[in-house]
């Protein structure tokens, strides 16, 4: 009976860890490109999360902003997580903000989970911290990409 018990708490106390923060200076995922025209990495980065299953939300000059559905089983996971299994599909939503200095730009992007209750109100986290890595991880493809 202890032995299950002793899993049990160790995998409970393994998922309340926080990852690292992210090494940039703003803390969050970014990238920085010596270039003020930023529309062959809109174009990139685009292709890259419509290849993905994503959908391109919202597009404005300085913003472009996503969602994408997070498959069966995370569905699962996130609402069990949320409490509230009668919710609607939970979708991912990544927003990439795109800043011009001077000759530069640093290109900043973010993510949150968003799905509404049974009742419809919203019901969502700021997925920045679990995610940033992942999150700079294609940024810096998607970066790597633009300048070939």
């Amino acid at each position: 009976m202890k032995r299950p018990l002793t899993i049990v708490l160790a995998l409970s106390l393994a998922g309340c860890a926080a990852p690292p923060p992210q090494t940039t200076s703003s803390r969050r995922p970014e990238v920085t490109i010596k270039t003020a025209n930023v529309q062959k990495f809109r174009a990139r980065a685009i292709s890259r999360v419509l290849r993905k299953g994503g959908d391109l939300i919202s597009e404005t000059p300085s913003q472009l902003t996503f969602s994408r559905p997070i498959g069966t089983n995370g569905e699962i996971v996130y609402k069990w997580a949320m409490g509230n299994s009668w919710a609607w599909s939970p979708m991912a939503i990544t927003t990439i903000t795109f800043v011009t200095e001077g000759a530069t730009t640093r290109i900043f992007a973010g993510g949150k989970m968003d799905m509404r209750n049974a009742f419809g109100g919203d019901q969502g986290m700021d997925a920045r911290m679990g995610a940033g890595a992942q999150i700079q991880q294609s940024l810096e493809e998607v970066k790597a990409e633009s300048d070939k």
